[in-house]
Formats: C-alpha cells, structure tokens, sequence
C-alpha cells in the first residue's frame, strides 16, 4: 500500500474529511488531496505530525506495512490507538487524583476551622486596637492562622491541578 492509499485509509477509519484533517495539520484541503494522490510528499515534521494524529509508525505510514527486525512483515496492533490514549491519560489522571487529595484535604481543614470558630466560645483579638471576632478573631487567639492559610492553599493547589488536567484534556482532545 503507498503512502496516499494508507494516509486515505487512516483518515476515513477516523471520519474526517480531508478539510478536517487539513485543520488539524495547519493546512490547506488542497496539500492533503495532493499527498493522497501522491502528487506531492509531506515534510518530514508532517510526517511525525500524521503519525502522532493516527497513531501509527512512520514505517506504516509511508510503507502501509510494518517491518519486524528482520524483514518479516507484520501488521500494526488494532488496540495501538486505545494503548496510546491510556498511557497519554495516565499523567492526567494522576493529576486529577492529587488534585482531589489536596482539595478534601484544604475543604476539611477550612471547614474545620469554621466550625471551631462557631462552637467555640466568641473569640476576640485586639491588635494595634484593631479588634477581631469570628473565624478570624477564633484563628488569632488560638495561633491558627498559619494552619488556615496552608489549608487555604491546599485548596487552591488542588483546583490548580484539576485546571491543568482540563488544560489538558481539551487539548488532547483538539489534537485527536
């Protein structure tokens, strides 16, 4: 099979249209038809583009085979494309999780304090005749505020992690 006949092939498999495919290329429609037809061959960079895009070697790409060590021809793996995703997610997940940790573990210590401060008996600081009540006159006069501020923190590393797994979820997805 020729570069165009597999290039055709992984596009449809996928249901994109050679204008979509152009768009994820940064392309134009027309470069797309010419390589299908094989009037023209990508630069190499498309060429690692296309392979990243469908998931397959450089070797079926350009050969529509892949080649063990010595010569013998097999075929690509069917579940290639689902390994990839998985081990590509794997980073994401692992983010979301740490994410997780750390927000229950900010939202339990900030909760936590809020309702010390109202079961407590009303807590009052005076500093420099500025004078506190509630949560933070609670966290002055028991030397608490370090401990809130990390919770705080932990609360907003957590949804700072659950943002870059967003980040880049949707990007992988645009890529896809």
């Amino acid at each position: 099979m020729s570069f165009g006949e597999t290039l055709q092939k992984l596009r449809k498999q996928k249901g994109w249209s050679q204008e979509e495919l152009a768009e994820r290329l940064e392309l134009t429609r027309q470069t797309v038809s010419k390589w299908e037809l094989e009037q023209s061959t990508p630069d190499l960079d498309y060429i690692v583009a296309l392979c990243d895009l469908f998931q397959v070697s450089a070797d079926y790409l350009i050969r529509g085979k892949e080649y063990a060590a010595e010569g013998q021809e097999t075929v690509p793996a069917k579940n290639a494309e689902i390994t990839n995703r998985t081990s590509d997610m794997k980073p994401t997940v692992i983010w979301v999780i740490m994410g997780s940790v750390l927000l229950l573990l900010g939202l339990g210590g900030v909760i936590g304090f809020m309702g010390l401060a109202a079961v407590s008996p009303p807590a009052t600081a005076d500093i420099n005749g500025f004078i506190f009540t509630g949560l933070l006159g609670f966290l002055i006069c028991y030397d608490a505020v370090p401990y809130f501020i990390l919770c705080a923190l932990l609360v907003l590393a957590g949804a700072a992690l659950y943002a870059l797994a967003l980040i880049k979820h949707y990007r992988r997805k645009k890529r896809i």
